[in-house]
């Protein structure tokens, strides 16, 4: 079948066996897409919430067999996202199948095609397409909650502030260097970049109980940054959005401490925190010993050059 080239005018695709995709507004897709998709797998505030995040998204289509809606998707060269299917229709492993080829013909041929947030249901039918998993990971949960908490003598406690940006850079370069997504690989001045657009723009934004909750640590005797816990706010609920202690200083419960002093300032003014974490790193222990309820793992995935 002769595919049309991807074009952000085009209205539809026609695909094979009677299938086809359609663009659909960002609005109404957001609608089906969040009822039809609407796996807790992050433990969501709100379906508004969700709505409001998703209605903005672009490129957004049907998914129609024989001229009838039976789902929807997001695609664009080398990136496929957001599928679901309408009931009485099951059957992704063959809807993705159809989907690849037009995918495949719409993208880079030099470059791997991304899928990101994949549903544990949907996982293995992305695999049999051909697929890998890059990463795994999965969303975590607790209620804020006081606690008598003793800080070391050894180190001094503070709030970030943006004259840090710097000294956070490279505490974020050194304390990720040893992990396995993509903080891992990004320079100081990569990380320059995040922290600064923490500090200078969501930072100003936020109450002062979020951003009192956040922390940086320094050693007493040398004055040096070893530890900061970033707190934001996702969905109107706190979220551990950076926690990092420097290589030398860990095993000393700054980790937990600063968690705990997150927890403590949060317990009066919202109900739980939240945070994403690696399937297998090291922290996923501590999050579990703190009473961390761990949601579904999420996936992200990716279909190689070499193999299409």
């Amino acid at each position: 079948m002769n595919y049309k080239n991807w074009n952000e005018n085009i209205i539809n695709y026609p695909l094979t066996e009677g299938y086809e995709i359609e663009r659909a507004s960002s609005e109404e897709f957001a609608i089906y897409c969040i009822t039809y998709r609407n796996v807790d797998i992050t433990f969501r505030k709100s379906w508004d919430m969700h709505y409001e995040e998703m209605k903005n998204k672009n490129n957004c289509f049907w998914i129609k067999k024989d001229n009838q809606i039976i789902g929807g998707v997001r695609m664009e060269p080398n990136y496929i996202d957001s599928l679901f299917l309408i009931p009485p229709y099951s059957d992704k492993f063959k809807v993705l199948q159809i989907l690849k080829k037009i995918l495949v013909h719409w993208s880079d041929k030099g470059k791997d095609i991304y899928s990101y947030r994949v549903i544990p249901s949907e996982i293995e039918d992305y695999k049999r397409i051909g697929f890998f998993t890059t990463l795994s990971l999965r969303c975590m949960i607790r209620p804020t909650e006081k606690f008598n908490l003793d800080w070391d003598g050894n180190y001094k406690i503070f709030c970030p502030v943006k004259e840090k940006d710097l000294e956070l850079a490279k505490l974020f370069h050194e304390a990720y260097s040893d992990g396995i997504d993509d903080y891992a690989k990004q320079s100081v001045e990569q990380h320059i970049i995040d922290v600064r657009s923490f500090l200078n723009e969501k930072f100003q934004e936020y109450n002062e109980t979020i951003k009192n909750a956040s922390t940086i640590v320094y050693d007493k005797d040398t004055n040096e940054l070893v530890g900061v816990c970033f707190i934001t706010l996702w969905e109107g609920w706190p979220y551990i959005s950076n926690l990092a202690v420097k290589p030398a200083h860990r095993g000393k419960g700054l980790a937990e401490k600063m968690i705990k002093r997150a927890l403590n300032i949060l317990k009066d003014e919202y109900p739980v925190i939240r945070l994403d974490v690696l399937v297998g790193n090291s922290s996923e222990s501590l999050y579990y010993k703190l009473g961390f309820l761990p949601g579904p793992e999420i996936a992200h995935l990716f279909l190689p050059a070499c193999y299409r």
